[in-house]
């Protein structure tokens, strides 16, 4: 009852708390065979969130077991359809209780519902594939067998490809993989359980890779550099699907320039680290070292700019004041937590259920003061929209001030910005 009551609030709070969120394939979520859901784990509980908003099916999603030890917690996630699943880390004693997790996903797997699992068993905010564990496929064995392998059951690989998986606003890019049917691996479970499960895993492994950034370990900051480089040669915004993609190659060619040209590799590495360390020092964050920003640093086009944040600031203003403590709270919240993977999920649900509170507090303030229904429901429209400005207009306020610094830069005749258009041709091997 509780995941039908969240879903459409969750929803409309997802699209407010990224940027821009899209999907491939979302067409598979939502075929009536039963679904077992692997995806990468990079951002806790914002995982199953972010992929079950374009699923018009419930989602049973597995958890660390650790994370129910509260009987309060444990109701709530219960509610939400989230399973716990333990791991060794917890203590063996607690393995056992998998049994029973197991033969609760059967159950719902025979039934015809999607359960997710995270195979690697770990949430890390990285943009990589950790080795995966072997209860994704004993599960889906273990129903199949129960039905003669007539069960129909499918692995759906799903990956989930953040900007920044921990920032507000930030981007999502989610795309859905070729399913994997069980029926193919029916001959060698029968003749080698172990075998069959062991290379099952193996095939989600590499089926999780092919709809995923995945980036050697080391490689993490030549690799935003490289992309952040290449994303600037486009004026015109691209779509998160080719970003993706462009993002895969990027990948990809570093981890093979790696493998076969060491010195090249390593002098790309100083090069875009150098030019980091040169917009660092001119106060310019390298996403917005980009060509559209660098065209609109003119007096004229600043100008401009400057004169439509003049027209929007009272809007603005109005509202802060109706939307941005919740936001506050949220983050600063947040930010206390020492686990990065955590962020994103205690600013998203901090945000969303302190603005709903903070939102209805104020509406019964109205009704109270003005004793007017219609002032009231003109105060309820205005709110939400009164934030959304403000969101954009924060962030085009952002983007001036960033193009006053490049035009700063650009018209001061100092070496360093002859230096930085080089280092970014340079860079662009991609």
């Amino acid at each position: 009852m509780l995941y039908q009551i969240l879903k459409p609030i969750v929803s409309v709070a997802i699209r407010v708390f990224y940027k821009r969120i899209q999907i491939e394939n979302a067409e598979r979520l939502n075929e009536d065979v039963p679904t077992l859901l692997i995806a990468n784990h990079s951002n806790s509980f914002m995982d199953a969130l972010v992929v079950g908003i374009f699923s018009k099916r419930n989602i049973y999603s597995l958890a660390r077991g650790d994370a129910f030890k509260k009987k309060f917690v444990a109701r709530i996630f219960d509610g939400m359809q989230i399973i716990p699943i333990y791991r060794k880390e917890e203590g063996k004693q607690e393995l056992a209780k998998n049994d029973a997790t197991f033969e609760r996903c059967v159950k719902l797997l025979e039934a015809k519902e999607v359960v997710t699992i995270y195979p690697e068993s770990i949430s890390v905010t990285e943009k990589r594939l950790r080795k995966l564990r072997k209860g994704a496929a004993r599960i889906a064995f273990r129903a199949e067998e129960k039905n003669n392998f007539e069960l129909n059951l499918r692995v759906l690989p799903i990956g989930i490809n953040y900007s920044n998986a921990k920032n507000f606003r930030s981007d999502v890019f989610i795309k859905v993989g070729e399913p994997i049917l069980l029926k193919e691996n029916k001959g060698l479970y029968k003749t080698d359980s172990v075998k069959a499960i062991i290379a099952l895993t193996q095939k989600m492994e590499t089926a999780l890779m092919e709809v995923m950034v995945n980036i050697p370990v080391g490689m993490d900051d030549v690799y935003e550099n490289a992309v952040d480089i290449l994303h600037e040669k486009y004026s015109a915004e691209k779509s998160l699907k080719e970003e993706h993609e462009s993002n895969m190659r990027v990948a990809m060619q570093l981890n093979t320039l790696q493998k076969n040209d060491s010195a090249k590799f390593q002098l790309l590495k100083e090069s875009s680290l150098q030019h980091r360390e040169i917009l660092k020092m001119c106060e310019i964050p390298l996403k917005g070292f980009t060509k559209k920003n660098i065209e609109k640093a003119s007096m004229l086009s600043l100008f401009l700019q400057f004169i439509l944040l003049q027209v929007g600031l009272p809007l603005h203003l109005a509202g802060l004041v109706f939307n941005y403590l919740p936001y506050r709270l949220a983050y600063k919240t947040a930010n206390k937590v020492k686990q990065i993977h955590f962020h994103a999920s205690v600013n998203f649900a901090i945000g969303m259920f302190g603005w709903l509170f903070y939102y209805f507090i104020q509406l019964i303030l109205i009704v109270l003061i003005s004793k007017s229904v219609l002032i009231t429901a003109v105060f309820a429209l205005f709110i939400p929209l009164l934030g959304a400005f403000s969101i954009h207009y924060y962030s085009f306020l952002k983007t001036v001030l960033l193009r006053y610094e490049i035009f700063k830069l650009k018209y001061s005749n100092s070496p360093l910005w002859e230096k930085l258009l080089e280092q970014r041709d340079a860079l662009s091997f991609a």
